[in-house]
């Protein structure tokens, strides 16, 4: 038993010595749904009717009306969130940042939270030729007070939250060149690793006439475990991959039926993270449309125009950004179109931006 036991032991150390830390940064995700939060500076925690609920709050997916499919779309060059936390963004260029079909009771999304993939990346320091594909993407399963119930009643205090399945790819190849003659290569090396994890969110709302304030919780326990096989068959251990828990807060108010104010405050709960502020405001031009003539609606909508702030400092202007966007919605049907970035980067064109579409669908 003893003979047996000790080389476990020395297997055992062998592997934790070797375990390589996870592919994919945890400082994620850049890339966030909604061009209508967008336009109001990413402060989505308590603002009501929200299909995109799931990622800022998943309890006030409560106050939806009907059902509703959520579709949007972003380019962006840079990331706010990124910039913030002094770190890479998680997700470049044009793409699908957030598809969900939500109710009161809750519903389904899809969010891709890091994507990096380039070909032939030649690094002199290194005397390397890289090829790199990952992708890390979350589906998304939120459930609110209303779960199971055919009726939607009255209650002060909602709650909601969001299982995550986390399901992510990391392929790289690696050229080594001869330094002598950098035409020549001395050796390879491939890594192609997948990822598999679980998460969980939790979230508060509480609602007052035209008053909403919300608590978030992001990534309550969300583990991620990655492995993965070299060109020679070699296995490759990796650690677990905790990602840090966020939280915010936020409250919104409705005026007069169309004035829309809102302030958040998130943080990443670690010690050497800053707090991040977001302000926002919208108003709706309101306009009565015939819902039994589509046509006629179309032209009859609301049109909405918004802007926000973002900041981690009360102080200095340098590290504000700055949103504005529009909207129009005619019944349910909206569409959203937002940018936003600092202003010394319009001349240098790294302003992101971001169209979102919802369509009602009836059950």
């Amino acid at each position: 038993m003893k003979k047996i036991f000790i080389p476990l032991i020395v297997l055992f150390s062998f592997l934790m010595i070797s375990a390589l830390d996870a592919p994919v940064p945890e400082d994620y995700p850049s890339s966030q749904p909604s061009a209508r939060i967008k336009g109001l500076a990413g402060a989505g925690t308590a603002i009501a009717n929200n299909p995109s609920a799931a990622f800022w709050n998943p309890a006030a997916a409560a106050t939806i009306f009907g059902g509703v499919l959520h579709i949007s779309f972003a380019n962006e060059n840079n990331a706010v969130i990124s910039e913030f936390l002094n770190s890479n963004p998680s997700v470049l260029g044009k793409h699908v940042s957030y598809v969900s079909f939500m109710t009161a009771q809750g519903g389904i999304s899809y969010h891709p939270l890091y994507s990096v993939s380039y070909n032939d990346r030649y690094f002199a320091d290194e005397a390397v030729i890289r090829d790199l594909d990952i992708y890390l993407d979350e589906y998304i399963i939120t459930m609110t007070t209303y779960a199971g119930s055919e009726e939607i009643y009255a209650v002060p205090i909602l709650l909601g939250f969001n299982a995550k399945y986390l399901n992510g790819r990391f392929a790289e190849t690696k050229l080594y060149l001869n330094n002598a003659d950098t035409s020549l290569i001395d050796s390879a090396f491939s890594d192609i690793s997948s990822g598999h994890g679980y998460g969980l969110d939790i979230g508060f709302l509480y609602s007052n006439n035209n008053f909403f304030m919300g608590i978030s919780v992001k990534d309550v326990i969300t583990h991620i475990y990655w492995s993965g096989d070299t060109k020679d068959n070699s296995y490759i251990s990796y650690n677990k991959q905790i990602i840090p828990m966020s939280a915010s807060m936020g409250i919104s108010y409705y005026a007069f039926n169309s004035l829309l104010l809102v302030l958040d405050i998130d943080r990443i709960i670690q010690l050497d993270m800053p707090f991040i502020y977001k302000t926002g405001i919208e108003y709706t031009f309101r306009r009565d449309f015939s819902k039994d003539a589509l046509l006629v609606g179309l032209f009859t909508g609301s049109p909405s125009i918004r802007g926000g702030t973002q900041m981690k400092n009360f102080y200095g202007l340098e590290a504000v950004h700055f949103s504005v966007g529009l909207g129009y919605s005619v019944d349910n049907y909206r569409i959203d179109f937002a940018f936003s970035g600092k202003p010394d980067q319009y001349m240098q064109g790294g302003l992101t931006y971001q169209i979102s579409a919802n369509f009602p669908i009836k059950l």
